[in-house]
Parts: structure tokens; sequence; C-alpha cells
């Protein structure tokens, strides 16, 4: 009886047409992997196409860098943009000093000692900070001249590159916006211009000597106009004009552009002060603050003194733009630091 159904059974699926199996599995198609947006090769078909290319240099101050636990690695506090061609020198600038938000817990401390040690910008208090992300990210684009789905290469020193382009992409997100500011090395692009020029390739340490220097620290209508008035060399915008100033005296002689105001500040404006080049001063607050005491007690600080009272009151502890609060006093080792020149 079994034997006679499976006889029935083997030649009922015999007649019927014979069906393919479709597989379940989806089919897959030659897609291109995701590149990252790159710079392309600079469109230099002579000398004079290098003297007009308008390159974008930026500069971003942290009160401090958080450990990697952090979710939040840094605090931006200043943001500087310098639009510059060989030909023209510095055609503009930007500047603001971004809100930098809450200070994790535990930080507060090691924020301000990183500040009081560069850029002095208060952790608190700050009346020029903005705390309006999309106005500030806005305006930066638009100073960059970016267009809709377009990468504009915006350029900054290998060391601070990190910094930098984590500052520009949490700016972007606090503003709402897709950040499409590609940071760039800027020894990268001196030594591409150099090789264009000479046909030989100078190394990336020459270049980076060459962009650390301090012949501008105090050369007026470099820093922004909190830092002048505060008398505080590290700002972020001076950084970003001492960079054009050093490419400029640097390649003028190689591509025989001449120097103007807009490339190299003239020696009339510079500082008065006479500043010694073998000696570095470390903590340089702390420094100027025993010297300060040291002048009150010798014996020709009276006429310091009566000129003090015949200006008129007392002189403010806080920098200009500060709202006084509570002061936490900042020790540090005063280091005096001799270079062999």
């Amino acid at each position: 009886m079994a034997q006679k159904w499976k006889e029935d059974h083997s030649s009922a699926c015999e007649s019927e047409p014979k069906q393919t199996l479709k597989s379940t599995m989806p089919v897959v198609k030659n897609v291109p992997d995701a590149v990252e947006p790159q710079v392309t090769a600079m469109p230099w078909p002579n000398n004079q196409a290098v003297l007009g290319n308008i390159v974008y240099i930026i500069e971003v101050f942290s009160l401090g860098e958080m450990p990697p636990a952090c979710g939040q690695r840094f605090l931006p506090c200043e943001i500087a943009c310098v639009k510059y061609c060989l030909q023209d020198g510095i055609l503009g600038e930007f500047h603001c000093f971004p809100d930098p938000g809450e200070i994790p817990c535990g930080f507060r401390y090691h924020c301000q000692a990183g500040s009081e040690a560069s850029h002095k910008i208060p952790v608190s208090g700050f009346e020029l900070a903005d705390d309006n992300y999309h106005k500030i990210f806005k305006n930066l684009c638009e100073f960059v001249g970016i267009s809709s789905g377009s990468f504009v290469p915006v350029y900054c020193k290998k060391e601070d590159w990190y910094r930098v382009n984590w500052c520009l992409n949490w700016l972007a997100r606090k503003a709402g916006r897709i950040c499409r500011l590609l940071v760039c090395e800027l020894e990268d692009l001196v030594v591409k211009v150099y090789k264009y020029r000479l046909k030989e390739e100078p190394s990336v340490t020459l270049v980076r000597s060459m962009l650390e220097v301090f012949q501008w620290d105090y050369t007026r209508n470099t820093r922004c106009k909190w830092h002048e008035e505060n008398d505080i060399v590290d700002c972020a915008l001076a950084v970003c004009k001492k960079y054009t100033y050093c490419v400029s005296e640097a390649l003028a002689p190689i591509y025989g552009f001449p120097l103007t105001p807009a490339h190299i500040p003239e020696w009339g404006e510079k500082c008065g002060t006479i500043i010694n080049p073998k000696v570095v001063v470390m903590d340089a607050g702390r420094f100027m603050k025993s010297k300060s005491l040291n002048t009150v007690e010798d014996k020709g600080s009276a006429g310091l003194n009566a000129e003090a009272s015949a200006a008129g009151g007392e002189q403010s502890l806080f920098p200009s733009g500060v709202i006084p609060g509570v002061l936490s006093a900042v020790r540090g080792r005063g280091i005096t630091r001799r270079i062999p020149f």
C-alpha cells in the first residue's frame, strides 16, 4: 500500500512543471565606496594663478582640552579666520568669541589654569561671549564663501588640526548645520607653493620653523580689540595674521611680488617695547606680578605712585569686558628659559 502511494506521488511530481528556486538573498550591486572629501589639486597654470589664489587661514582657541573619556573634548572660546592671497595680502578677517558652554564637572581649575597661561579669556562672566551659534556659523560660512553642497578648504598648522576640526564640527552641531569646512594643513600648502616655483620640495620642519616666529607679537592691528586693549599676546586672530606675515616675507623674493602693508605691517606700527629674543619667560602673569611688587618696594616707586594717583582712581583688577566675580588664585612656577642663538 505504501509502495503504491509512493509510486503515484512520484509520477505526479514528474508531471508538474519544474519551478526555478529564487534566491531570498538581495541582489548586490556595485556601489562605489563612500569617499571623504578631499582637496583637489589647485589649478595653477602659471605664477599669476598662484599669486591670485585665495586661501583661508583659521584658528580656534579653547579653554582647555578634556580627556578622551569626556564627550566634549574642547571648549571653544575664540574663532578667527583670515582671507589671504599672495598678490594682495590680507583681504578680510573674521573674529568672534563663542560661548564655550558649561564646563564639565571637576575641570574648572584645569580650564582656568589653561586660560591664564595663554589667551586669558575668562571661563565665566565674559560679556563678549556669544551663544548665538547659528549666527556665528552662518557668518563664518558666508565669510569663506560656502555654496550649497561644496566643501571649502581652510588651513591651520598640523599640530592644531585636531582641535580646529573638532571645534568647527561642534559649532556646526550647535547651529544645526552640516560642517562643510575642510580643515587642511598649512605646512602642506606652503610646501606645494614652494615646490611649484623652485621645482624642489622644502622640508616640513623648515616650513614649520618659518611659521613659529615672535617678530610680530606686539605689532599693532594684529590682535583683536580685546586682546590689544588688555595687552595679551595669545590671540587667535593674531595667530592667523602672523602666519600670513611669515608666508609673505618668505615667498616675496621667490615669486617677485611687492610687499605692502596688507602683507606685512610697517616697522613704524611696531610697539616701542624692545623684546630680548634670547629670553622667553614662561608664566608671564606671575612674572609681571612679582615685578610690579618689586617696583613698589623700590625707592623710585614714589614717582610711579604719584603718576597713578594723578590719573585718578583705583585701577581695576579685571580686564575690560569681564564681569567681576569670584577670583581663584592660580599659582605656577615662573620659569625663564634661555634659548641659544
